[in-house]
């Protein structure tokens, strides 16, 4: 999901027409005409309930009105006028409804904007309008506090900050402020996109159970029998204000059916895929020369041996965290030991935060460009985020 903004169309800002709310059905919806032909569409489509036309100077009082948008009945609406040429329609939420009202409108002369192109538009710092359509993908109250404090000016006052010592000669004062904003990229890139933590390992190593454990109920199917998770089963869940898409696998191992090496298959590009990648071994099975084969191909993987409840299995095993999925109290642990991972040191509140892939690649260009003593160049290329 990518938050960023396409530019409007400066010849469709005279007279639009935005639907406001989300996209989808909804009990209400709220579609907003801006523009001089406002006048013409109340005196056009708004009747009272006599069905003679409605009167609706600007003002904070709204008015229910029958709005006529052409089909067999007119449309019951609130009307909301806070200025002369700015009217909001809230009505029924439908997706007929809302396509049918917004026809109307561009009947009438309106051109139709996305949500995200108003927003352009009516944000001039480029930043705070991406920050705000990020705000309406935001999963927790954590992640929408940071893009929060990315709209009132943290990363743009981070990103003038550091085109104006490049500006003023002050390169090692600019290299250290971008090398804050790079580090911060990871986790700006997960704000609404959840980080993707893969269980994988050998078959019954207990994958299965973890996910049902970690998610707080069953969504993985729990068997004995070797293979019996063949697809990726995915849950997203959220752990001290963190998104994550917790990501069971099929057992890796020599397969002879065709389904059984499909799943293996699919188990290891998402071991390569992943922001996190957790190895889960059997502690009661002895350790053997596969699986320390298994920890050699992955070295950056969290190390879990799982079905501490039962007798070590024989053998010297690596170090990791040894736990049971059928015990509440290790979960906690788990989360921990992931989060650490993940979230190694917090950003502090009002902290700048790179949350987009184009200001991620800019501050990445900017430091690039810095390296190769073009100290203009990179002011120039932070400089570029900050114009409408």
């Amino acid at each position: 999901m990518n938050p960023e903004l396409p530019p409007a169309d400066p010849a469709a800002q005279e007279n639009t027409v935005t639907v406001l709310t989300a996209e989808g059905a909804g009990a209400i919806a709220v579609l907003r005409l801006e523009g001089a032909l406002i006048e013409t569409a109340i005196r056009r489509r708004a009747r009272g309930r006599s069905g003679k036309p409605a009167e609706i100077p600007p003002g904070p009082r709204p008015r229910l009105v029958r709005w006529d948008f052409g089909g067999p009945e007119p449309e019951e609406a609130v009307l909301y006028r806070p200025r002369e040429n700015v009217l909001e329609i809230h009505c029924h939420g439908g997706l007929r409804v809302v396509e049918r009202l917004v026809q109307a409108a561009v009947a009438d002369g309106f051109t139709r904007l996305t949500w995200r192109q108003w927003l352009r538009r009516e944000e001039r710092d480029p930043i705070a309008a991406t920050a705000r359509a990020a705000l309406a993908h935001a999963r927790t109250a954590r992640t929408a506090d940071i893009l929060l404090d990315q709209y009132h000016g943290a990363l743009r006052a981070a990103i003038e900050d550091a085109a104006t010592a490049l500006q003023r000669g002050n390169a090692a004062e600019a290299a250290a402020r971008l090398r804050r904003l790079a580090a911060r990229i990871p986790l700006g890139l997960h704000l609404i996109q959840p980080w993707r933590v893969v269980l994988a390992g050998p078959p019954n190593a207990g994958k299965s159970s973890l996910l049902n454990a970690l998610t707080g109920y069953g969504r993985a199917i729990v068997h004995p029998a070797p293979g019996t998770t063949r697809d990726l089963v995915s849950a997203v869940i959220v752990a001290d204000g963190w998104p994550i898409e917790l990501i069971d696998t099929a057992g890796i191992r020599p397969a002879d059916h065709p389904v059984e090496r499909l799943g293996v298959q699919l188990a290891e590009t998402a071991a390569h895929q992943a922001d996190l990648l957790i190895m889960v071994f059997d502690r009661s099975q002895p350790w053997d020369l596969k699986q320390e084969a298994l920890t050699n191909r992955y070295p950056q993987a969290l190390l879990l041996h799982n079905k501490c409840d039962l007798a070590v299995g024989p053998g010297p095993r690596p170090p990791g965290l040894e736990v049971s999925a059928h015990r509440a109290e290790d979960v906690p642990t788990i989360f921990d030991a992931v989060l650490r991972r993940l979230v190694p040191d917090p950003p502090s509140p009002g902290e700048a935060i790179p949350f987009t892939p184009d200001l991620a690649a800019a501050v990445s260009d900017a430091m690039d460009l810095l390296d190769r003593q073009s100290p203009q160049a990179a002011a120039d290329r932070l400089r570029k985020l900050l114009r409408p």
